[in-house]
């Protein structure tokens, strides 16, 4: 199965630690400490691993046991409130891995800021609901994994090094702030983003990482989009499941951009079966932006509600390769007035329609070729070596394994759903 790229959700601390933690709240694992004291020792061995500390002393009286409880091996402390995990996420400076106990809770919220990586999940081979996450501004290092999350996550102004990895994100139940994932914070001199009165700008969330998560069931009542980034660097979007997404006047994307940032990679995600734009930056330029060996599948579920998959507006140094889009609707990027040179490099994708669309500003300077197009583009002179083909043939469209069954050039995806796990794993 291919690795998903994201921060281990385990650590190792001092048996110390350890027992101290786990002597009122662990029942999932016992281990025995023997200990003998004396006042005329003559030798001690002292032996530390993570999960245990055994203390051996000859001496010449009397020889005493006690028996600790510790926990699994990948827990450094056990917590059956959110109330507990809040506080242990909160104090806590270095890495440790905070195991929640099987069962339904209300919502969550994480701050601090962290040496090492913090991470919260539930107990190995338990589940575990929250209704809601928040996580506070200004922390870091803090990795939500493995969790049942009604309602969606709500990152705050000036985050950083967080990850959002292998959870259910379900947009149809309590809690939340109406997105899947959201990044917080405003940058009122971005050009060509929204500016109100009194607009005063925030940090932006940096190094995030969402990955190998399900999202779904957003765009109804007061719900929006799957993923909603505002004022962002290096943020890393990688191998999630994004379903159910339903338009009805929210504006839904799959993943949407505003006030701008830079360094997005958007990669090996999986969306299918929405009435939403898969992939959308507007309302403040950006830069350094790679959207790479995605599949997007009936995207266009509710006709004629057309709308673009990709839309790409006034980003420079953007780059879309080896995806595969056979949706239903069109890719498109538009240059409106940007502040910077805008460049796109387009190569390796199966595309039904891609165009090209200039209105004011500069123009893209587009270096595409080795594309497959169901439609010839109409804005442009494709590269040599792309083609038209209105129907390719697939390995096995009827399990969305849209692979090409030929492919010596290497176009569009490489991989298909079922060698993915999504969502919590459960262990």
């Amino acid at each position: 199965m291919p690795s998903i790229p994201a921060p281990t959700p385990t650590s190792t601390v001092d048996a110390t630690t350890t027992v101290t933690a786990s002597t009122s709240t662990s029942t999932a694992a016992t281990s025995t400490s023997s200990t003998s004291t004396s006042a005329t020792s003559t030798t001690t061995t002292t032996t530390t691993t993570s999960s245990t500390t055994t203390t051996t002393t000859t001496s010449t009286t009397t020889t005493t046991s006690t028996t600790t409880t510790t926990p699994p091996p990948r827990c450094s402390v056990e917590v059956a409130t959110v109330a507990a995990a809040q506080a242990q996420v909160a104090s806590t400076t270095g890495p440790t891995t905070v195991c929640l106990a099987a069962g339904s809770y209300g919502a969550l919220t994480l701050s601090g800021t962290h040496a090492g990586m913090v991470t919260i999940e539930p107990l190995p081979g338990a589940s575990a609901s929250v209704a809601g996450v928040s996580v506070a501004e200004g922390a870091s290092e803090i990795t939500i994994h493995n969790l049942s999350i009604t309602g969606g996550v709500s990152l705050g102004a000036g985050d950083s090094h967080i990850t959002i990895d292998h959870n259910d994100i379900d947009g149809e139940g309590p809690g939340g702030d109406g997105e899947g994932v959201e990044t917080g914070g405003v940058n009122c001199s971005a050009p060509n983003a929204p500016v109100y009165e009194g607009c005063v700008s925030t940090p932006p969330s940096e190094h995030i990482t969402i990955s190998g998560n399900r999202i779904h069931g957003y765009g109804q009542g007061a719900t929006e989009d799957a993923i909603h980034l505002n004022n962002w660097r290096h943020v890393l979007v990688v191998a999630n499941d994004i379903y159910d997404l339903e338009e009805h006047g929210n504006h839904t994307d799959a993943l949407q951009s505003v006030w701008g940032g830079s360094a997005l990679v958007f990669e090996r995600n999986y969306e299918h079966d929405n009435q939403a734009q898969g992939f959308f930056i507007r309302d403040g330029d950006a830069a350094q932006v790679k959207v790479a060996d995605n599949l997007f599948l009936r995207n266009n579920n509710e006709p004629p509600m057309d709308e673009y998959n990709v839309q790409v507006i006034d980003t420079t140094a953007f780059t879309m390769t080896n995806n595969t889009v056979w949706d239903g609707q069109a890719d498109l990027i538009r240059a409106e007035e940007a502040a910077e040179p805008l460049t796109a490099t387009v190569q390796r994708n199966v595309e039904e329609v891609f165009n090209v669309l200039y209105e004011a500003g500069p123009a893209y300077q587009l270096t595409e070729d080795y594309d497959i197009f169901a439609e010839a583009p109409w804005t442009f002179t494709p590269g040599v070596h792309s083609v038209v083909v209105p129907e390719p043939e697939f390995v096995d469209p009827a399990v969305d394994d849209y692979r090409l069954r030929s492919n010596p050039e290497h176009i569009g995806v490489d991989w298909a759903p079922s060698e993915y796990v999504y969502g919590p794993t459960g262990e």
